[in-house]
């Protein structure tokens, strides 16, 4: 796969455009879609390492594999950042960059004959945003899908071999970097967390009720809707029975279910976070840090997740976040933290610590100066 192709490619030759990237120090992003602010987690992430990039005097251009809407574009660009409209002009410009950053498996694989060509010459960076294959075998695992077992096993050939050929690998958790570390014990690899703004100290008094956060096209909210609608409420419900749960994301189906309510997409999910007094976030099967997590730790609201759901972070306070896997002891510790003002206080003082510690704007700087750092000594290597 991309050891054939970088062996066919080798000394292939990549026009340089008319446009002098490297006077700008300008990393060439390729992504699956435009990153859009609050639309998902991936996109957050994206966009917060962009805004460190610019901060350390680099340019950014972006060039995405399903097209990009003129709303997009113009959300994207600002000084410092630009958009490529065609492969083309990708192709032509390559030559000329700082760096190349690659995201998802699927575009490793897809430019796999364009950045062997460029191997050598400019540091090519593989983001896995988060370990696909993991996340499918978990969801194989609790379907007892077997052809789906198998198509997992293929994407992790796929994502071993991008870890291999990369000059640096970009993770969003540390479970993540353990495995890349597992499949390549010699290169790079930066943990790029998701980060949001953390609020000060918060309040119990005028919040209410439950807050479940997440893009429904997505695989693993979709099947922790389905839990909640059929197991994790119901028993919420029965331990606190004028309890309200709010759904709030795009691609949510609406359905007839006691206590829950349907927000659908919302340009701002700030404001809905201010009155939860507790977001959950069952995830049964994933990879990578969770937004909805992160967002809430930042915001000062307690957590109740599953372990999944807990990846990325210190696990230092049993409050920040409050881990149950399975419904009857999620609902219980859901119901703590909607009676109990000391509990709630003493976790949402535990989310704020747990948020400077782990998602704060420090790390992403830091991350952005190591990756910065992992390309400049692969350009003078």
């Amino acid at each position: 796969m991309f050891v054939d192709v970088k062996r066919a490619m080798r000394g292939s030759r990549v026009r340089r455009g008319a446009l002098d990237l490297r006077s700008g120090d300008t990393i060439i992003v390729i992504e699956m879609q435009a990153p859009r602010l609050a639309s998902d987690g991936g996109s957050d992430r994206l966009l917060a390492l962009t805004t460190q990039f610019l901060a350390l005097g680099q340019k950014v251009c972006f060039f995405t594999l399903s097209g990009m809407s003129d709303a997009a574009r113009r959300e994207l660009e600002q000084p410092g950042v630009f958009v490529f409209s065609s492969e083309r002009e990708l192709t032509d410009q390559v030559g000329d960059a700082q760096a190349v950053i690659a995201c998802r498996p699927i575009v490793m694989e897809r430019f796999a004959g364009l950045l062997a060509a460029i191997d050598g010459t400019i540091p090519v960076l593989y983001d896995t945003v988060d370990i696909h294959s993991d996340r499918m075998m978990q969801e194989a695992t609790l379907a007892n899908d077997i052809d789906l077992k198998r198509a997992a096993r293929r994407v992790a050939i796929t994502e071993r071999l991008a870890c291999t050929v990369a000059d640096g690998v970009l993770v969003a958790s540390d479970n993540d970097a353990e495995t890349v570390r597992r499949w390549s014990p010699h290169v790079p690899v930066h943990i790029v967390p998701t980060t949001y703004e953390i609020l000060d100290r918060q309040e119990a008094l005028g919040r209410s009720g439950c807050l479940f956060v997440g893009n429904f096209g997505h695989g693993p909210n979709a099947d922790a809707l389905e839990w909640i609608v059929d197991e994790l409420f119901p028993k919420v419900l029965a331990l606190e029975p004028e309890t309200l749960l709010r759904v709030v994301g795009q691609g949510a189906r609406s359905i007839e279910s006691p206590g829950i309510t349907f927000v659908g997409n919302v340009p701002d999910v700030g404001p809905f976070m201010q009155q939860a007094r507790v977001v959950i976030a069952p995830i049964r099967f994933g990879s990578g840090m969770k937004s909805k997590v992160a967002s809430a730790l930042c915001s000062g609201v307690p957590v109740v997740t599953t372990t999944i759901g807990a990846q990325g972070f210190s696990g230092r306070s049993v409050l920040a976040p409050v881990i149950a896997d399975d419904a009857g002891t999620f609902a219980t510790q859901v119901v703590r933290l909607l009676a109990d003002d000391s509990l709630w206080l003493r976790a949402s003082e535990a989310s704020l610590d747990e948020a400077r510690r782990v998602v704060s704007n420090d790390r992403m700087v830091e991350a952005a100066k190591a990756i910065l750092a992992t390309v400049e000594e692969r350009l003078q290597s």
